[in-house]
């Protein structure tokens, strides 16, 4: 499904992979860090990792013509305009966590995106089992537009809007994908962030004691 990354771990060569849902880890791929804001898709390479990393490229073949986009304008103005859409994309979920409908704007340029660049499907065999997966086989910078759509549009209509949430961490700005029984995760991970908020909260709980 476009929804789920295949790596498990939090970072994978350098990236996050928290969210639980492909376009949530996309919008997470500008996290604010010990030292700041931190972009991890500076550029053509780093997105070709990023994909990769997320298991929407899953061979060097499927990468080797977006390595030729590397250093020409035409893969410089395809990011340009893919993290805007990252932006805009993060607004929305924003919205959607105040309680405010996804915008009609911004629907009507998802659908364009769906419509100019369709996922393909194919059915394989892996082991004695049939999957149904994403064929993605990138020719253009634009052909990444594919999954990114497909795994927005599968955020914003087959997650529970309930369950796609911020940190609850003041200068965090990762979201997730609250995939737990109980549907009571707090923190994007305890390593980044739950531990860190505990840790304050016994700190400043023994300073009062103290005072």
């Amino acid at each position: 499904m476009p929804g789920k990354p295949q790596a498990p771990a939090e970072w994978v060569d350098g990236f996050l992979f928290l969210g639980n849902q492909l376009a949530v880890d996309f919008v997470n791929t500008r996290p604010v860090l010990d030292e700041g804001p931190k972009e991890l898709l500076p550029d053509m390479d780093s997105l070709e990792r990023w994909l990769v990393a997320a298991g929407v490229l899953s061979s060097p073949m499927q990468a080797i013509h977006l390595r030729r986009w590397r250093e020409s304008p035409k893969g410089t103005a395809f990011l340009k305009r893919l993290l805007a859409f990252r932006e805009t994309l993060r607004e929305e979920i924003i919205r959607q966590e105040g309680g405010l409908p996804i915008s009609e704007t911004f629907l009507a340029e998802l659908n364009r995106l769906l419509k100019k660049h369709p996922s393909r499907m194919a059915v394989q065999r892996e082991a004695k089992e049939i999957s149904l997966n994403l064929v993605f086989e990138p020719r253009e910078p634009e052909d990444v537009w594919a999954p990114i759509a497909a795994a927005a549009a599968d955020l914003l209509s087959g997650v529970p809007k309930d369950r796609v949430r911020k940190c609850e961490s003041e200068s965090c700005v990762l979201h997730f994908h609250d995939t737990s029984k109980k549907g009571s995760r707090r923190w994007c991970s305890m390593n980044l962030c739950g531990n860190k908020v505990k840790v304050a909260a016994y700190q400043e709980r023994r300073r009062r004691e103290s005072v």
